[in-house]
């Protein structure tokens, strides 16, 4: 299989009416070096019910829309959405150590194939050893069953497993 690059070129947009509220925006066209071409979007809000430590709730909007579907090694469904409620939890433990968990959970569905539960779950634990440099151990979990094209992989069209990432 040849190496695809991607070239992205995106816009943020972030907006802190106050210090508990916050509402995002992000758009990203991607072209790949293998003719493809994305355009990506996601909205977002979250508030914040407590500082130090700090909680936040929110929720996000997530679509993509892919020119060609294709299985050339990544995952490109003609179209994805999905909505997910978010969580945010992180403070001090000590002098120099931070904690951090974040986890989205809700529903995801992409055209053509199927939808299905997305969840996501991470944990970081930082140490500081100054203000300009520190050192993370962190781990991550993905759960998708939303599908994309017939061949994912490792999915056959009867697969009802999630796709799964550490």
């Amino acid at each position: 299989m040849n190496d695809i690059l991607a070239n992205d070129f995106g816009l943020s947009v972030d907006i802190t009416p106050d210090n508990a509220t916050h509402f995002s925006g992000r758009a990203i066209y991607s072209h790949y070096s293998d003719g493809n071409d994305r355009v990506w979007g996601q909205v977002e809000a979250a508030e914040r019910f407590n500082a130090n430590p700090y909680f936040w709730l929110g929720a996000c909007y997530t679509a993509s829309d892919f020119e060609e579907l294709s299985d050339n090694g990544y995952w490109n469904p003609e179209r994805y959405q999905s909505l997910e409620a978010s969580l945010q939890f992180y403070g001090p433990l000590a002098d120099k150590w931070w904690f951090e968990i974040q986890g989205t959970a809700g529903y995801g569905w992409s055209d053509p194939r199927e939808g299905g539960f997305v969840y996501y779950a991470s944990a970081r634990l930082n140490y500081d050893f100054t203000p300009q440099a520190s050192f993370a151990f962190y781990a991550n979990h993905l759960i998708a069953y939303a599908r994309s094209s017939e061949d994912d992989g490792n999915f056959s069209a009867d697969d009802d497993q999630p796709f799964r990432r550490w």
